[in-house]
């Protein structure tokens, strides 16, 4: 009966709290599939953990799976106001002098206009052509044919020449300056067309700074560049040139010295962004398996987990197959692991066989098929991607608690179920007592 309210009115009886107790007998059976449910959630959590985890070493790997990653160099320049100097892993400690004639320069061209950004400009074809490069055709017409408009037609095209205009109070000069030094640049019109003047005046477009190379010498050996950034001139090594060397007293250039050394703790920096994160895998793994007889960790029985901290055991102890030198194995230069199931660095082993063969020690982190970093990132995509073993297990607790998560809710309709059809069946009997109750009153009344 829709509305009705069971209160043992009729029949003494605490109805509710009956109805209460039965349907908690009821839910009780509820309480194995939900500590099944909150296990499998709990493994799903920490296996989402350890693939993001790996996935962090997937990454460190990639920062030092090459020698000009994984190893520092020191390098100095003796007066950064003539040069500065920056390196990777590959430069050799050594040390340089170095001499500067001259720096590259941009070509630069100049034309002293009109004293109006809008006066008109000769439409025709302008042809920008760099040294080395594909000539670049402008077309000025009648929507373009001001100065402001050929400076942004110049601007917008691929002619790697950039377009600017000074006014000196009284005009305006139109400056084209190359993008990169040390190439030359023409200019030719045609269709109308004319860089001289552009049809405001007679004056001629001249060459205010004429494109050179930069000249230098290390340790005496010319070298030309037509870029002050020089990369292949010393492996491993970018140098910036910033001003021309001093003349000394007898008329001889004056050379800055260049020093290149190894940097061992740098080295041991970008090594240990990998190990440390591997440590911290083995950390998690250890925590969430261990186990005793009172109580254990939330992957205690996972294989899956044990099986990733032996790979990484394995990863860690096994010979290099592509190993050069003395060193044959990553302990052999102080990275193992350790009793408690830990990853040891010890940085003292590592600098000694750094100091005595540091091509065979970056050779076992770089190998590209089988060195520290390929080994981790190969790891790293087995137990992660869309097949790997670390997601096909999640995917597996997931799925258990989805299919736990079903029999509940099913199991909670049947209890809700089963509480209506009690309170209904109650609200019978109180409303069938009622009635009794009223015809005894009745007959009571006709004694």
């Amino acid at each position: 009966m829709a509305g009705f309210s069971v209160g043992g009115l009729a029949t003494g009886l605490d109805t509710k709290s009956m109805i209460s107790q039965l349907v908690a007998v009821e839910r009780m059976a509820q309480a194995g599939p939900k500590k099944r449910k909150a296990e499998a959630d709990a493994r799903a959590k920490a296996i989402n953990d350890l693939i993001n985890l790996m996935k962090e070493v997937h990454e460190a790997a990639e920062g030092v799976d090459t020698v000009t990653e994984a190893a520092a160099i020191s390098a100095t320049s003796g007066d950064e106001d003539i040069f500065t100097v920056t390196g990777d892993g590959t430069a050799a400690a050594a040390n340089y002098d170095i001499s500067i004639l001259q720096l590259a320069e941009a070509q630069k061209d100049t034309i002293t206009l009109g004293d109006s950004l809008t006066d008109s400009v000769s439409q025709g074809t302008y042809t920008i052509t760099v040294e080395g490069e594909t000539k670049v055709d402008i077309t000025i017409d009648g929507d373009n044919n001001t100065v402001a408009g050929l400076v942004t037609a110049i601007n917008s095209s691929d002619a790697n020449v950039t377009a600017a205009t000074v006014f000196d109070g009284t005009n305006y000069t139109l400056m084209l300056t190359a993008d990169d030094t040390g190439k030359s640049v023409t200019y030719a019109a045609s269709n109308g067309g004319s860089w001289d003047g552009f049809g405001i005046n007679a004056n001629t477009l001249d060459t205010y700074n004429s494109a050179q190379d930069a000249m230098f010498a290390i340790d005496g050996v010319p070298i030309t560049s037509d870029t002050n950034e020089v990369t292949d001139a010393l492996e491993g090594l970018t140098i910036n040139l910033k001003s021309a060397s001093e003349t000394g007293a007898e008329g001889n250039t004056v050379s800055t010295s260049l020093s290149v050394a190894a940097d061992t703790d740098g080295t041991i920096t970008n090594v240990k962004v990998l190990t440390d994160i591997i440590n911290k895998v083995l950390g998690n793994i250890n925590s969430n398996t261990k186990s005793s007889e009172d109580s254990a960790a939330v992957l205690a029985f996972d294989s899956t987990a044990r099986m990733l901290k032996n790979s990484i055991s394995q990863a860690l102890v096994s010979p290099v197959s592509g190993a050069t030198g003395d060193y044959t194995s990553l302990t052999m230069i102080g990275i193992g692991v350790d009793r408690y199931g830990a990853l040891s660095f010890d940085e003292d082993e590592f600098k000694a066989a750094l100091a005595a063969d540091k091509e065979g020690v970056m050779n076992l982190i770089t190998d590209a098929d089988d060195g520290l970093a390929a080994r981790f990132k190969e790891m790293a995509d087995d137990y992660t991607l869309s097949e790997g073993f670390l997601t096909i297990r999640k995917t597996m607790y997931s799925s258990r608690s989805k299919s736990i998560a079903d029999t509940i809710e099913r199991m909670d309709k049947r209890v809700d179920a089963y509480e209506a059809r009690l309170k209904h069946q109650f609200a019978m009997l109180e409303q069938m007592v009622s009635g009794l109750n009223q015809q005894s009153s009745a007959l009571a009344g006709m004694r």
